[in-house]
């Protein structure tokens, strides 16, 4: 049995961000509008930790109505008809099937869109557990958002930050697959979520902490049916700190 980590970026106002991470995000948007395919796998494989990354957008640009189309390079590689082993590789590396954009497209979604071939259509489609369960996904995922919005909903307002999407936790829940785990740091908070799904069970364990003093940390289970249970005692990152308030 092995522990899984995702890598996903969730995406928030430029501004936030520091400059060299935006660098990488420009060379990423250079090698797709060329169509660079090659040269861009290779990239992602150096590194790895952004081949899920999107776009993200200026606050002067959002007040002009440019949003972010979310969009991943596995997306962009559909969009513009990148080649069947493309695909493979940046599926090989660790680009995820079930992540949706602004549109609530995954690949798999915008292939099926665009006709494309049988062949394209195999490589994207979802795994038969995430297509099972989507009752079971939405559930969940509408308690999580909940949960991390009762702490920290000022926060991701000002910072435009999308919230976590459940699916790829399923995506990754294969078979030897023991615990799926994500952090969803959040800036100005000091602090972040740290979420694990456990697919023998069907739930979702949301830890939530803030590193400040006067720090506090919560438990929170979702279940399969997207009933939350609170479990505060369990969990003692910081154990002398009291409750944090978000100003």
């Amino acid at each position: 049995m092995k522990t899984v980590t995702l890598q996903v970026e969730p995406n928030m106002d430029a501004e936030t961000l520091h400059e060299n991470y935006l660098v990488k995000h420009k060379e990423i948007a250079r090698l797709i509008q060329e169509g660079s395919w090659t040269p861009l796998v290779e990239y992602l494989k150096e590194f790895h930790w952004r081949i899920n990354c999107t776009e993200h957008v200026k606050k002067d640009d959002r007040e002009k109505g440019i949003l972010p189309n979310l969009n991943t390079p596995l997306h962009y590689a559909v969009l513009k008809g990148a080649p069947s082993e493309i695909l493979t590789q940046l599926i090989e590396i660790g680009s995820l099937l079930t992540l949706k954009n602004a549109e609530g497209d995954t690949p798999h979604a915008i292939a099926v869109k665009k006709e494309a071939k049988e062949e394209v259509l195999k490589i994207l489609e979802p795994p038969q557990l995430v297509l099972e369960n989507q009752t079971a996904i939405e559930q969940m995922e509408a308690s999580l958002h909940k949960v991390i919005n009762g702490r920290v909903e000022k926060l991701l307002e000002e910072n435009h930050m999308t919230l976590p999407q459940l699916a790829p936790f399923w995506e990754k829940a294969v078979e030897e697959v023991q615990e799926v785990k994500y952090y969803y740091e959040v800036p100005g908070f000091y602090g972040g979520f740290h979420l694990s799904f456990f697919p023998a069970e069907r739930f979702l364990m949301a830890d939530s902490f803030c590193r400040i003093w006067g720090g506090s940390e919560e438990r929170h289970i979702i279940k399969s049916n997207g009933k939350i249970k609170e479990r505060h005692s369990e969990v003692q990152m910081y154990p002398t700190r009291r409750k944090c308030e978000i100003i």
